[in-house]
């Protein structure tokens, strides 16, 4: 609960903050920088497809049954262990009205610590995947725009386990587990200038239905390349607190992101 409640505080405050009308926005309820968005009474549709690149690292604790051990990689070791990933957001938007996708997929290679003597290790093999879908209504127009977002995020997570010998002899395991979580969360976007725009968006989602809890923030800034591009760069951290059926996966991921918004 305390988790809970800390980290709604922040996101809460974040949005107080960011939606002061000294400050100056465009608009876009995206995860990333998108375009600038018409005015309410415009029915067309517009879209913006944004692949990005997260360089993310990853702590926390695995494990299926006693066997959870500690992991600790930073951004540099996730890029050395990284198999393959996938990075995607969509938006299509018209009026107030606006549905965001975003999904990533890594595959994760890497070795960890086990409390005791009694192994000497571990190798956590680490298959994750979030697809998020998510309704967007725009509530503040104008030089700041605010977004209030409602939806839902779906995981799968698939790890094999191996205990390295120590004391006891190796052991290996392996799990799959996927949910689906509801989410809620705001998005808001200011003008620096002509050209540099800045946002900042908060989720946090879970209660119990499929998590136990989760939460999600970015903060970044972006600058227009032509009409019809934009690139951002931005700070994302990610917080999953998941255990089911003896299978624990609470961990967090943060890092930079980096990509292009192609507007449409």
């Amino acid at each position: 609960m305390k988790k809970y409640t800390s980290s709604v505080a922040v996101i809460a405050m974040a949005a107080t903050v960011l939606t002061n009308p000294v400050l100056k926005a465009g608009e876009s309820p995206d995860m990333v920088p998108a375009q600038d968005t018409p005015p309410m009474t415009d029915s067309s549709w517009q879209f913006t497809l944004s692949p990005y690149l997260w360089a993310a690292g990853l702590s926390g604790s695995v494990g299926i049954g006693r066997a959870v051990s500690e992991v600790d990689l930073s951004s540099r070791d996730i890029l050395d262990n990284l198999d393959i990933g996938a990075m995607l957001h969509f938006e299509a938007r018209k009026g107030r009205w606006a549905f965001l996708f975003d999904g990533f997929w890594m595959k994760l290679d890497a070795d960890a610590d086990t409390p005791g003597p009694l192994f000497g290790g571990a190798n956590i093999k680490v298959e994750e995947l979030r697809l998020a879908g998510l309704i967007a209504y725009r509530v503040m127009e104008g030089p700041t725009t605010l977004d209030l977002l409602a939806g839902a995020s779906y995981f799968s997570i698939k790890t094999d386990f191996e205990l390295l010998s120590g004391i006891l002899n190796a052991r290996s395991f392996n799990r799959s587990e996927d949910w689906v979580d509801p989410v809620v969360g705001f998005h808001v976007r200011h003008e620096l200038s002509e050209r540099w725009f800045s946002i900042l968006r908060g989720e946090v989602g879970g209660f119990n239905v499929g998590s136990d809890f989760t939460w999600q923030a970015m903060a970044g800034a972006g600058y227009r390349i032509g009409e019809n591009s934009e690139a951002f760069l931005g700070y994302r951290h990610l917080d999953i607190d998941y255990s089911d059926n003896n299978f624990t996966y609470d961990t967090d991921t943060s890092g930079f992101v980096l990509g292009v918004n192609f507007l449409f």
